[in-house]
Formats: C-alpha cells, structure tokens, sequence
C-alpha cells in the first residue's frame, strides 16, 4: 500500500469516527426497563483481542499476529501499518491468565451470557488446513 492510500484510509477512519462521535453524542439513554423482564443480556469477546499469551503453551502463530506485524511507517505525525499504532495482541487483557477474574467481574455486572472464542491457533498450532 502507498503512502497516498495510507493517508487516504487514515482520513476516512478519521471521519468514520467522527460520525460515531456525533451519533453517540445525541443518543438517548437506554435501561433494562426498556426490555421485557426476561431478556437475557450478555457479552462477548474475541480470542485475539482478549485472550494474550501468544507464545505460551504451544500456541502457534495466527494470521493475525502476521497482520499486526506489518511494518510501521511514521508519515509526519500519525504512524500507519496495517495497525494505526503499531499494536498487537501479545498481552491484549491477558484473558488466558485472568479469566477467572473476567467470569466473576461478568457475573457481579448482571449479564446472564458470556459468548467467547479461542484462538485457532491454539487449538491447532502449526496446522494448515485446505477446504
């Protein structure tokens, strides 16, 4: 990807926020009462944002560590790569460590469901696999 189109993207992700900015500035208030009594509200998480502990018990590389790898390149101020700011998910909330933590902070905010995944790769690690 060229500088120009990196610049371009960076521009629409920053006008894209803006209009979240503003919807979300003139959102009415939502509450439980809102919601017939038995409505199960839950949360969910995915692997590569939470989970951490790349490298531990055999966890092999994901398409996603490839993808937050890319090299980042600092134009003037804003640093663009494949991750604006150059992050990865090494650590991420370091769920694989603390999830015990996590299930009991879900329990003691309310929420009846908690939807999660784990990563492939850990499952999997060093497999190819052909559909």
């Amino acid at each position: 990807m060229g500088s120009t189109a990196m610049v371009e993207g960076l521009e629409k992700k920053r006008k894209i926020e803006d209009e979240w900015r503003s919807i979300y500035a003139t959102k009415q208030s939502l509450t439980r009462a809102d919601f017939p009594p038995d409505f199960t509200f839950g949360v969910a998480t995915a692997a590569f944002q939470v989970e951490g502990a790349c490298d531990e018990d055999g966890r092999g590389p994901s398409i996603w560590d490839a993808f937050s790898h890319a090299p980042v390149v600092k134009l003037k101020v804003d640093f663009l790569g494949n991750i604006c700011d150059g992050s990865n998910a090494h650590v991420a909330v370091d769920q694989y460590h603390r999830y015990k933590e996590d299930i009991e902070l879900i329990a003691k905010l309310g929420f009846g469901a908690y939807r999660f995944s784990i990563s492939w790769s850990r499952i999997f690690p060093g497999r190819e696999f052909s559909f």
